[in-house]
């Protein structure tokens, strides 16, 4: 790591004597400059968090920016680099306006889409809009954040296959309609979340699907469970047992999130208890409850928030 800082700085070095000698401040070769250096300060703050880098680095940004005016074919480029870097302040500062910043980029390099070089990136233009709307409406709990929201989602949706994102859309679809549900508790929702959710359990052996194999089974098991409790189908609460037990197949006692996935098939359980009677549910039951008192000891897993 000492070595790959050393060339960070030797890097940065060259740079920033590089931006000394282009002295126009209009001059094309200078933002290029100057928006190599942002990306390196970028780079070495992710390495060592230094926060006058990532400050240094939004400056840089904004400047760049301020030369790169609309029409410019490159501006799409420039606004990108400027959300990720108050991307990273957002994550740490947790500052609303910087979030509000982040926004107003990101919106016009939507609008930006179909300029040359842009249109190949629209899905990841897009996907930075839905997850600022996302976090807006998790700290305001703005409506209309989770509407326009759900729309893109929609949009994104039409990663056809054999797009080897399209389970990636189809889960964070399912989440974000997942948040309107709590709000509506329409049993509509509930039946486009499965849809989705049966589809993206369906891709799961898809390359980079392959490692969140038991996200995907939980997110569909969950919301069979919440149907269940909704219309109180039986062979609902049946299939969310079956893909809860699957989901933890796959999540070794060392896995690092394997209590949270010991909490909800236990209510399925209790809800099959109730229902049967059968005592091998009740064992079942009081292994998961057993298992998980003994994982919450250990020092290496982060107990639940109150």
């Amino acid at each position: 790591m000492t070595q790959d800082i050393n060339v960070l700085d030797r890097v940065l070095a060259l740079q920033r004597e590089m931006v000394s000698l282009c002295h126009e401040a209009g001059d094309e070769c200078r933002g290029m400059l100057l928006y190599s250096l942002a990306t390196t300060l970028k780079r070495r703050h992710i390495r060592l968090r230094k926060q006058e880098d990532l400050d240094e680095s939004i400056r840089l940004h904004e400047e760049v920016l301020e030369m790169r005016l609309s029409p410019h074919p490159e501006r799409w480029r420039f606004l990108h680099g400027l959300a990720q870097a108050l991307e990273r302040r957002y994550r740490i500062a947790q500052d609303i306006n910087v979030l509000e910043q982040m926004l107003v980029l990101r919106r016009e390099l939507v609008s930006l889409h179909h300029q040359p070089g842009a249109n190949k990136f629209k899905d990841m233009l897009l996907y930075g809009l839905v997850s600022d709307l996302d976090q807006r409406y998790a700290r305001l709990g703005k409506e209309e954040d989770l509407d326009e929201a759900i729309k893109l989602h929609e949009v994104l949706d039409m990663r056809l296959p054999p797009h080897p994102d399209r389970w990636r859309s189809l889960t964070e679809l399912g989440c974000a309609l997942g948040q309107r549900y709590m709000k509506s508790h329409s049993p509509v929702v509930l039946d486009r979340m499965l849809v989705l959710q049966r589809e993206a359990v369906s891709l799961r052996y898809e390359p980079g699907a392959n490692s969140c194999q038991d996200v995907l089974l939980f997110n569909l098991a969950s919301t069979l469970h919440r149907r269940y409790v909704h219309l109180g189908k039986e062979e609902d609460l049946d299939e969310s047992l079956e893909l809860h037990e699957q989901a933890l197949s796959l999540r070794a006692l060392d896995h690092p999130g394997r209590w949270r996935s010991l909490r909800e098939p236990r209510d399925v359980l209790q809800k099959r208890y109730v229902k049967s009677q059968d005592p091998e549910v009740l064992r079942r039951m009081s292994d998961l409850q057993c298992e998980e008192k003994e994982l919450l000891r250990c020092p290496s897993v982060s107990q639940p928030s109150s």
